[in-house]
């Protein structure tokens, strides 16, 4: 049986993408402690969303670029299900 492997990208380096995201998970864990109601704060939504949104554009960049499709689908799955599940846990109370 022939052995599937998948492609993955080679830049941007683990250390970018992860700088990438730091200001994302701040944002959540600020989220957490201070509890906003009813909503969540402009500074929170900007913040947060651009951290993810920049984090989202450089890999579809060289996802694309490099033509490692699976990956680009897996990290879109893992980014929707870990809003999905803060919202969840978020507004289950």
């Amino acid at each position: 049986m022939a052995k599937m492997t998948h492609k993955s990208i080679n830049k941007p380096s683990e250390k970018i993408r992860t700088l990438l995201l730091l200001p994302a998970l701040i944002v959540l864990v600020l989220l957490f402690i201070l509890k906003p109601n009813p909503s969540y704060p402009l500074w929170a939504i900007i913040i947060g969303g651009g951290s993810i949104l920049s984090y989202l554009g450089v890999m579809t960049y060289f996802c694309i670029k490099q033509k490692c499709y699976v990956q680009l689908a897996r990290t879109y799955l893992t980014i929707f299900l870990a809003i999905a599940a803060f919202l969840m846990i978020r507004y289950s109370n």
